[in-house]
């Protein structure tokens, strides 16, 4: 920062310290990091500027406070998104945190009242499911193998009318279903669909496109 761009009292990184409430090496590594801006004195101590340097940490203080990240709160800071957009951004990733940590929850739950001779089957069970999202493109991934001979794009909006999304906030009898569909349940659905005489080919027939969505012919 130069003379010219001074406007107003310049004061050392001590005396900024005091007056936001923020470690003196905190300040510090915001200035290492390009966040706040200083000069060097006659001497070479890091001075600010008292309105704007003070203005700008506590900005970053109360972004730190909602738990925005130092990257997030650089880019409003130097206007490469705006202020909602970020928040918007942490909200979205939170959202999928808080999906993950319910079906962690569940999936202790569901360890702490299964029966001791089932304890190892389950565990088994729920950590090759990992978590709804990994269950749910296995699941994903399954349904494609077996719906390749069709054209994708057909396939896919199969896959999009049956493959169910995972519970956001599953029960204990929810997260165990829900487990069991990718380990053991698809090709379960599989070699009934095949005893049942169902043929993927008959579900994206021409007649069967203009009529009936493949899920009415499951049921």
């Amino acid at each position: 920062m130069t003379d010219d761009t001074q406007s107003g009292v310049l004061v050392s990184i001590g005396e900024l310290a005091r007056s936001t409430g923020l470690p003196v090496r905190t300040i510090r590594f915001y200035c290492d990091e390009g966040i706040l801006e200083s000069r060097r004195s006659a001497g070479g101590h890091r001075m600010f500027d008292a309105d704007s340097a003070t203005e700008r940490l506590l900005l970053v203080r109360r972004l730190r406070a909602l738990g925005l990240g130092l990257d997030s709160i650089t880019g409003v800071l130097q206007e490469e998104r705006s202020m909602a957009e970020a928040i918007a951004a942490e909200s979205a990733r939170l959202d999928i945190e808080f999906r993950s940590l319910a079906w962690r929850r569940a999936s202790l739950r569901a360890m702490e009242t299964v029966a001791p001779a089932q304890r190892a089957e389950r565990l088994a069970l729920l950590a090759a499911a990992q978590d709804g999202g990994a269950a749910h493109d296995c699941l994903v991934r399954f349904w494609r193998r077996i719906l390749a001979p069709i054209p994708r794009c057909d396939s896919d909006m199969w896959v999009g009318w049956n493959v169910p999304e995972p519970p956001a906030d599953p029960s204990v009898d929810q997260v165990v279903a829900y487990a069991e569909l990718p380990s053991g349940g698809c090709p379960a659905v599989a070699m009934r669909t095949r005893s049942a005489g169902l043929d993927y080919r008959q579900w994206w027939s021409p007649s069967a496109a203009a009529s009936d969505p493949p899920s009415a012919n499951m049921t």
